[in-house]
């Protein structure tokens, strides 16, 4: 078989340059893109675990604080605490 090379026109061979230029810049974007969402899941991963460590936390001084709150019940039964004022309202045994 015979072949034949010919030019391409300018205009074929602009159009086609620019379109093969914004499919590589498309693929570049596409690829940064994906850096991104890699370094954004990277990043709440980390959140994540810090959400974890402060629940953990959380629980830990909840339960610690419920815990004095029933030793003060003991010595102030019925009482009502006011954190501002400093003081505790509570019955007296009769």
């Amino acid at each position: 078989m015979a072949q034949k090379t010919e030019n391409l026109s300018k205009e074929t061979l602009d159009k086609l340059t620019e379109k093969q230029a914004k499919i590589n810049n498309s693929v570049f974007n596409i690829g940064q893109a994906e850096l991104r969402i890699i370094k954004l899941e990277k990043e709440i991963e980390q959140i994540k675990l810090m959400k974890t460590q402060f629940e953990s936390d959380y629980d830990k001084i909840d339960s610690e604080f419920n815990e004095y709150i029933k030793e003060l019940e003991k010595v102030y039964p019925n009482g009502e605490i006011d954190l501002q004022a400093g003081t505790v309202t509570f019955q007296l045994p009769e």
